[in-house]
């Protein structure tokens, strides 16, 4: 791919997660967050097995578009689902807590793709990526089916 490809495949992944947003958000608020948040992480792991098979440049816009669209479909009921969550008085904390734990991620993922991709080349990455998503998408909606103990801090 030519660098002007490589940049139009990011940026419209950028365009559609921004396009999106709002309107994920507004879904968010109407309808359930944790199965949002469990489709859209679904769809990013289709994604990212997709991406193995991809060869051409019309088809990997196809899946840059629909990777911004699973950010948008879990990052908007995900922040919502925080907000709703937290206690008022707390609420800007977990704001912080929730940004730092996507600020962590957006450094480390591609840090742990370099390593894959140079060790084990890119389809093990994208692969790799998939699991991963796999993996917190299945521990987040067991926790949200109640198959983790909660603690209760205001009556412990």
């Amino acid at each position: 791919l030519s660098v002007f490809e490589i940049g139009v495949l990011l940026s419209a992944q950028v365009v559609t997660l921004a396009a999106t947003k709002p309107a994920m958000g507004r879904f968010s608020d109407q309808h359930n967050k944790t199965l949002q948040i469990v489709w859209g992480s679904a769809l990013g792991m289709v994604a990212m097995v997709a991406l193995v098979f991809c060869t051409g440049f019309l088809t990997l816009l196809m899946i840059s578009i629909l990777i911004g669209l699973s950010l948008s479909v879990v990052t908007s009921a995900t922040s919502a689902a925080v907000a709703e969550t937290s206690r008022f008085e707390n609420r800007g904390s977990a704001m912080g807590i929730f940004g730092t734990i996507m600020d962590v991620g957006h450094s480390a993922g591609p840090l742990a793709s370099g390593v894959l991709v140079a060790a084990f080349g890119f389809e093990a990455s994208f692969l790799a990526a998939a699991m991963v998503i796999g993996l917190a998408m299945a521990l987040f909606a067991a926790e949200a089916c109640g198959l983790f103990p909660r603690k209760n801090y205001e009556t412990d």
